[in-house]
């Protein structure tokens, strides 16, 4: 082509060029008349174009990274312009983390770890792009959290960390909830004093000093008091146990467990048994208790059952008015007999008597039924019955020859 004439729509100040390509900022219809140059003669082309022009937004964007967040989420705000030109169409988002773009306009975005991360905006007006890069650093906080189980007044509590992530960690302070020395690390081990709910607190910081914080209750229990009572028995009669145990309420307590004679056996869980022992002598008895909520204690005590005393006399029959050998070989082991208690019955003199071994005479004769009684030191009784015969005196007489 050896001539271009231009034609446009007002404003275009495209009718003074001649060249093959024009530039403009208008939008409209354009001609453009190509006449090119032959030997032969001339020949006139014309062209229309309809030319839409658009002025290209300016992207642009911000972000917002929470110092020691606990999670790695990051919303992103679209500060895009269209410097007087048509509407963003489309967002386009990559993230730089391998994940599928985001095309909304304000986007929020979880990454899976912390660090330096670049993302890239691009937006179009339909007809022109724009992008722009930026890098950011961000760092997540702790998220505190810790493990622990109700237990028992005088039992060790334990906490366990559970925090995340697990690397990173500069310190772990627990706070018991009872005005004890702090305690550190990922584990601890706490003794309360007194039983009721106590609030623990984990404080954890990172290395990047960013902190948090988690509080939970702890419970503990009350254990019961074991107490009971018994009196010392003579062999024979039951034994019977009065039960003054008691727990803290609302804790009651359901379980009894008791061992008479201190053979690690259960021998009664009823509150308040009694027992006959088998033998005399001294025998150490426990007493466990289990409240509602597992907890248990124990106390003993040394139960006393005292020997009878083993009462028998051998009396020598006798003449009237004669003094009748008792012979008493009573006796109690250990212990001693501390009072005598004799019958002799009628016609007898004296009639009874708190003596061990007595004078007697009868003022008559027959066969008599004398009965002792034996009282120990211990209080034990024990009664023996015999009989001894009086024999009637002769009387003298002889006839002179």
């Amino acid at each position: 082509m050896d001539t271009y004439n231009w034609a446009g729509p007002a404003g275009s100040s495209v009718s003074t060029i001649h060249t093959q390509t024009v530039s403009t900022t208008v939008s409209g219809v354009y001609t453009v008349t190509c006449i090119p140059y032959s030997t032969c003669g001339s020949a006139t082309y014309v062209y229309t174009i309809n030319a839409v022009t658009s002025v290209p937004p300016t992207a642009n964007f911000n972000y917002t990274v929470t110092p020691c967040s606990p999670t790695f989420s990051v919303p992103f705000s679209d500060n895009s312009l269209t410097n007087g030109g048509a509407a963003i169409a489309s967002w386009n988002w990559n993230w730089g983390d391998g994940t599928a773009n985001g095309t909304t306009q304000n986007p929020t975005h979880t990454y899976t770890s912390s660090g330096t991360k670049t993302v890239k905006l691009v937006v179009s007006n339909g007809a022109c792009t724009d992008s722009i890069t930026k890098t950011f650093n961000f760092s997540t906080g702790p998220a505190a959290s810790f493990t622990t189980a109700n237990v028992c007044n005088g039992n060790i509590a334990n906490f366990g960390s559970t925090t995340t992530p697990t690397t990173g960690i500069a310190a772990q302070v627990w706070t018991f909830g009872d005005g004890s020395p702090n305690g550190m690390g990922s584990t601890a081990a706490h003794s309360y004093t007194n039983p009721g709910t106590y609030n623990v607190k984990l404080v954890v910081t990172s290395t990047g000093t960013c902190k948090d914080s988690i509080t939970q209750p702890i419970t503990i229990y009350p254990k019961p008091t074991v107490s009971f009572t018994t009196t010392p028995v003579c062999f024979g009669t039951a034994t019977t146990f009065s039960n003054n145990s008691s727990v803290a309420a609302p804790a009651t307590i359901s379980n009894w467990a008791w061992d008479f004679d201190n053979n690690a056996t259960v021998d009664n869980t009823t509150m308040a048994p009694s027992f006959n022992y088998t033998a005399t002598g001294n025998y150490t008895a426990e007493l466990k208790a289990t409240t509602s909520n597992g907890c248990s204690d124990s106390t003993t005590m040394v139960i006393q059952v005292n020997p009878m005393p083993t009462v028998t006399f051998t009396p020598v029959d006798a003449c009237v008015n004669y003094n009748v050998t008792l012979n008493n070989t009573s006796s109690v082991s250990p212990g001693s007999i501390a009072t005598w208690q004799w019958a002799f019955g009628a016609g007898s003199n004296p009639s009874s008597t708190s003596t061990p071994n007595p004078s007697l005479t009868y003022s008559n004769s027959g066969v008599k039924t004398i009965t002792l009684t034996a009282i120990s030191n211990n209080s034990c009784t024990a009664s023996f019955t015999n009989t001894v015969t009086i024999n009637a005196q002769p009387t003298a007489a002889f006839v002179a020859s």
